[in-house]
């Protein structure tokens, strides 16, 4: 048997950042628009390496293949995160081990709507990336 491919492998997150959008629109008014969106305690590049930091690529990645798992969940108006669900599955090691990693996340910076705290969707793309030998 060879060596295990895990230094060669990393998990990097695509692109930038996730996309989120309100919970809550209000009655009687225009789309409800986010005046301040939810974010990661530190701010986007502290999410990119927590997510770096804690994610570990499933044994089932070959050298050159990738994997992308789409996640959604629920930031709420008291930051604590939720609802996890997959849109699109890389394959059920990579879908557990994206939600596994986000279960630990600490609570959010809520965003704000009017000046309030509201919850949103949030929607992350996470690419498994193992490279070649």
């Amino acid at each position: 048997e060879g060596p295990a491919l895990t230094d060669q492998v990393q998990p990097t997150v695509a692109g930038n950042s996730g996309t989120e959008t309100s919970t809550k629109p209000e009655p009687d008014m225009a789309p409800a628009r986010i005046t301040k969106a939810s974010e990661f305690p530190g701010g986007q590049s502290a999410w990119m390496a927590f997510l770096s930091k804690h994610l570990r690529t499933p044994d089932e990645l070959n050298a050159g293949e990738k994997r992308t798992v789409l996640v959604r969940f629920t930031v709420s108006a008291e930051g604590s995160i939720s609802n996890f669900e997959i849109i699109r599955s890389g394959g059920d090691a990579f879908d557990n081990e994206v939600v596994r990693v986000l279960k630990k996340m600490p609570k959010w910076k809520p965003a704000l709507q009017n000046g309030h705290n509201v919850s949103v969707i949030f929607t992350q793309p996470v690419t498994f990336m193992a490279f070649e030998e």
